[in-house]
């Protein structure tokens, strides 16, 4: 990406920020998405008082060609055929600029798959769709983004997630626990489940079943289906233990049923 084009994107994030959307850049089928309010607030906005200077803001341009360039590169040629190299010479930056922003190439992915987590969350929560409907969408949809990213990416993201220091695993967890949180708080306030229903048990128990799916990929080397498995349970199982605390369920029976859910 060159200068002009560069400024002609961040001119349209400010102007973005006025309504509080967000703009997205595809390259190859895959979605790269920039939150307007955080880029508006880096580049353009007051920082602790101050206005950002000239080189406050090349120095977020040149993060931003990176992770751009990196998203470009490994839609073409997957995560093991990019070197950091790569990525800097796409950006038209050097390869000691990488490391000002990132440690390791697997880093620079966790900040695209943010973004794309966090678009699959808002279009599986738009719509006013029922609980069990957006459950479905993003459990799926973003178990459906770790496949396309690859095998051995999700390989070593879940060996690093499993360490007391890496603390980007700890980050995506609590991510997906609080969003499974928030569609369930929105349906108890809506009406569509009672206000009997166990959000903390059951927000664990549906992110358990993503990441157990997850993890049972990788451990096969990709001998399962995760995505077809869970949208299966999502339909079937989660659907219908769900509808057990719609309102004018009977409270002692959908507790028994909870006790004796499958894991």
């Amino acid at each position: 990406m060159n200068t002009d084009e560069t400024q002609e994107q961040v001119v349209k994030m400010s102007n973005i920020y006025k309504i509080k959307i967000k703009i997205t850049r595809k390259f190859g089928g895959l979605f790269i998405e920039y939150d307007s309010l955080n880029i508006y607030n880096m580049i353009h906005h007051k920082q602790r008082g101050a206005v950002m200077g000239k080189r406050q803001i090349a120095a977020q341009r040149t993060r931003m060609n990176l992770i751009i360039a990196a998203e470009r590169l490994i839609a073409e040629h997957g995560f093991d055929g990019v070197t950091i190299q790569d990525i800097t010479r796409e950006a038209g930056v050097s390869v000691g600029a990488f490391y000002v922003y990132f440690k390791r190439k697997e880093d620079i992915v966790g900040e695209i798959a943010h973004s794309n987590f966090s678009r699959i969350e808002r279009e599986s929560m738009a719509n006013g769709a029922d609980a069990a409907e957006a459950l479905r969408s993003f459990l799926t949809e973003s178990m459906k983004y770790i496949v396309e990213t690859g095998l051995r990416i999700a390989q070593q993201w879940f060996r690093d997630s499993v360490s007391p220091a890496e603390r980007e695993g700890v980050q995506k967890l609590a991510y997906d626990l609080g969003v499974v949180r928030t569609i369930l708080e929105q349906a108890v306030k809506k009406g569509e489940l009672n206000e009997s229903t166990p959000v903390e048990e059951l927000r664990q128990w549906i992110v358990a079943e993503y990441y157990g799916l997850g993890t049972l990929w990788c451990m096969t080397d990709g001998d399962i289906d995760p995505v077809k498995l869970l949208d299966s349970w999502c339909r079937v199982q989660l659907k219908a233990f769900l509808s057990s605390y719609s309102a004018g369920t009977d409270n002692g029976q959908k507790s028994a049923d909870f006790s004796r859910k499958p894991i």
